[in-house]
This record gives C-alpha cells, structure tokens and sequence, in this order.
C-alpha cells in the first residue's frame, strides 16, 4: 500500500472512534492506516522531562488504543510535539502525502451523534486531504462496516467529486449509495422587488436539480454501484441529517470557494456536523482522484443539469 489515511489520537473514548472508524475506511480504500498522536508543547515546556520522554509517555495510552483497533491491518505510528493537534495533523498529512485524516466528535456531543470540537472545526478549514469524523460511541457499535452511503448532490463541481469517491467506495465495499438532493426553499428576504413566482421557481429548481440527480445514478450505475436518487423538500442541511439515520456514512463536498484540493468548510457541511447520526467524510475541493484513487480515474464526470438557480449545497 502506497496511500496512507492519518487517525488523530489522543487516547480518549473519541480516538477509539476514529480508530474503528480509520479500520474501516483504511481496508475500504486500500490504504495503509497510521495512527498520529499529537503532543501539546505545554506538555514539554511543564516538563523536567527531554522531549523524547514526554512523547513517550504521552502517547503511551494511544499506541495501546491502536494495536487493539488497527490489529488487522499493517499501520504506523506516529507522536509529534506541535503546537496543536490541528496543526500537527495538517503537517504529517502534507509530509505523509495522506488521502484523509480521520478524528473523532467533541466528547460534549451525544452519543451517536457527530458533534465537531475544535481538532475537528480546524481541520475542516484547511486540511490538505479528505477529513472524516465518526460519531460520538462509533467504536461501541455492534458493526462496523460501508454497505449503506448517503451522498449529498446539488450538481456542482464539489458534488461531483464527492460522487466520484462515494461511487468507488461503494464499488470496493459492495455497497448501496443513495444520491439525495435539497429543493431548498426561497426565504423572502432574497424576494426581488417586484413580483415574484415561487411555485414556479421552486418547479424550475426542482426539474434542474432531479436531471443532476438522475445523472449521477447513472453514472454510479454505470460503475457497477447499486444507486438510487431522492429528491426532497426543504433545508440541505435538514434534509442530510435526517437522511444519515441507519446509514453507514455520509458523504459531502467541500464548499465552491474552499482552496483547489483543501477542504474547507460551509454552512450545509457545518450544520451537519453537529447532528449526523453516522459518519461524515468531507472531499476536498478538486480532490477527489487522490481520495478516490484509480477507480475516479475511470469514471467520466456526470455532466451537470443543475443550473446557477439549482440549489449549490456546499457551494454556497
């Protein structure tokens, strides 16, 4: 294996999440895991300890932690001093030429239930690669397995790359993707001066969108991935989360004016990191081959029926 995925950890409950979720992903996307902790310099500066003795001692918990969850898989370790575990994982990523990182939810959030702490926000605002985070009890679960993936699509440029990584895990897994799409409605603030059709412009919205939708089934059919697409009602944001119950995984774009192969964060991705109830792995803009490997390679980009007036979804 050439293509390595990073694990944050820190020894607590939500590194054993993202270490059963980096298990999964890591055999799914032929990758070979390595499990990065990251030590505070205030661990040193507060030390009579040398520097090599604080990283020991440290990251003892997580090196343990890791050899439990990635004992099927050949990894790597990896404990760093930086000043701080966004920054560190940003780093080893960039000189690791990583594919993802994955992290675990804030330790407030609910139990299964994606809730985004700090490590998670910053990493989503510039990472090099793909970031994806499991819930809160992820490891806990019964199962852990990619049959079920629920991809977010408004027909950008950032929705297809998403496609092109949801088809070839699909694809390596054997699993179901359904292609969901957002008729979102018009808040009256945007209501121009004069009078305004919202029936017919939620009809143009919708007819735009559900050619997109239908384009990207193809496409994953066309690939040998079992898809089917839905379109629904109401706030993008909403309408994913609510589509992640009993789902495997969801995956989304990174917004429109993010940095070209750098995730970055929107309004939809933000909203559904405080409340998915299963995982969410977030592409980088223009990223998508490297995520996906080979397999996007293969794939023609579905051609977009989704015009300027289409809801964007991570775009906006």
């Amino acid at each position: 294996m050439s293509r390595h995925i990073l694990i944050g950890c820190d020894g607590s409950e939500r590194s054993e999440d993202a270490l059963a979720l980096g298990a999964v992903l890591a055999q799914t996307l032929e990758a070979a895991p390595i499990a990065a902790s990251i030590v505070p310099y205030s661990s040193y500066v507060l030390s009579s300890e040398r520097a090599d003795e604080v990283v020991e001692r440290v990251s003892a918990p997580f090196l343990a932690m890791a050899r439990k969850h990635l004992s099927g898989h050949e990894f790597e370790t990896r404990a760093i001093l930086n000043e701080s575990a966004a920054t560190g994982l940003h780093d080893l990523a960039e000189s690791e030429n990583a594919v993802l990182i994955v992290v675990g939810s804030s330790h407030r959030g609910a139990v299964g239930r994606v809730l985004l702490g700090s490590v998670g926000a910053s990493l989503l605002t510039g990472a090099p690669c793909g970031v994806a985070i499991a819930p809160r009890g992820y490891a806990q679960r019964d199962a852990h397995s990619i049959s079920d993936l629920v991809l977010g699509f408004d027909g950008s440029e950032e929705a297809r790359g998403a496609l092109e990584v949801a088809v070839a895990l699909a694809a390596q897994a054997g699993a179901r993707v359904s292609v969901t799409g957002a008729v979102e409605p018009v808040h009256p603030y945007f209501y121009p001066v004069t009078p305004f059709d919202d029936d017919h412009y939620v009809s143009e919205l919708k007819a735009s969108l559900s050619r997109s939708v239908d384009e990207a089934v193809e496409l994953a059919s066309r690939s040998g991935v079992k898809a089917h697409g839905e379109l629904v009602r109401g706030f993008a944001a909403d309408s994913l989360i609510d589509a992640t119950a009993e789902k495997d995984l969801l995956v989304l774009g990174s917004r429109g004016f993010g940095p070209v192969k750098r995730t970055f964060m929107g309004s939809v991705s933000s909203a559904v990191m405080q409340r998915a109830s299963c995982p969410v792995l977030v592409v980088p803009r223009g990223g998508a081959n490297r995520l996906a490997g080979e397999r996007a390679a293969d794939h023609e980009a579905p051609p977009t029926g989704a015009d300027e007036t289409a809801m964007r979804g991570e775009a906006r």
